[in-house]
């Protein structure tokens, strides 16, 4: 046992424990289904963790030592299930808030109709203004580079 622990008296088993919890958790990736039992088990480390921090009054970095593990390790950890900030360096993988589904564009940016005789569909699924598609082409016979 780790003389951080023994000087914080925090019991053998809760350590167990913690190393237990953070073994399953790390098998955790972005890939890996909710309901998985390692994302509950890295859940249950976080929640373990903090506990041990407020009833045993030891530092996250002095616990981390103590378990072997990098302060960066459990502090991206407890970020990532929400019980930390996460550091600027990892706010971009949150992941992105959809406001709900795309409304097909009516006009084109010159605002010609896209219906009808005046819609191409090209393939991929883009949708062109034909009558837009025809003025750049006459403008570029005209300057010569068509």
């Amino acid at each position: 046992m780790s003389a951080i622990f023994e000087q914080a008296n925090i019991p053998e088993e809760i350590i167990v424990q913690l190393q237990f919890l953070h073994d399953q958790s790390s098998k955790v990736r972005g890939t890996t289904p909710l309901l998985d039992p390692t994302r509950q088990a890295a859940d249950d480390f976080c929640k373990l963790a903090l506990r041990v921090v407020d009833e045993y009054d030891v530092t996250l970095t002095s616990l981390s030592l103590g378990l072997g593990l990098s302060h960066a390790t459990v502090r991206l950890k407890l970020g990532r299930h929400g019980y930390a900030p996460l550091p600027p360096s990892q706010r971009v993988y949150q992941g992105v808030v959809l406001k709900g589904p795309r409304k097909k564009k009516t006009h084109c940016k010159r605002g010609h109709a896209l219906e009808g005789e005046n819609l191409k569909i090209e393939t991929g699924g883009a949708r062109r203004c034909i009558t837009c598609r025809r003025e750049r082409d006459r403008r570029l016979y005209a300057e010569g580079k068509r």
